[in-house]
């Protein structure tokens, strides 16, 4: 797959694409005839940092995370302590953003409510 392509499928420019190579968050990527061909395992690659990124895990832990997964299974846990601890500020997040939303559909309700009555005065 190009990276004009890829580009599009993940929403991300081709800066990005090629800073994520550069940086090491995902393996180089084969040129053919001057162009990046991107495999599924660089794919793969994108779409988990894509999840991790948009969910709030910044680059330099979703780099992190990569490392200690290329190490083996001795990192286990601190990869399951880094997820875990991410999944809970997450929710924390979703909870408050939860509320957010839940006001503003009260404010919608109570702006609407008004318009009703004062329509009716008219």
């Amino acid at each position: 797959m190009k990276i004009s392509e890829v580009s599009e499928l993940y929403d991300m420019s081709a800066d990005t694409l090629r800073y994520y190579e550069k940086i090491g968050l995902i393996p180089p990527v084969p040129k053919i005839s001057g162009q990046r061909v991107y495999d599924e395992n660089s794919l793969e690659h994108l779409t988990f940092i894509q999840c991790m990124k948009t969910s709030g895990l910044s680059l330099a832990e979703i780099k992190q995370y990569q490392t200690w997964f290329r190490e083996g299974d001795a990192t286990l846990l601190p990869r399951l302590k880094l997820l875990e601890a991410h999944y809970e500020q997450s929710q924390q997040r979703l909870k408050k953003l939860q509320e957010s939303i839940d006001y503003v559909a009260y404010k919608i309700d109570l702006t609407k409510q008004n318009l009703t009555r004062y329509e009716g005065k008219e």
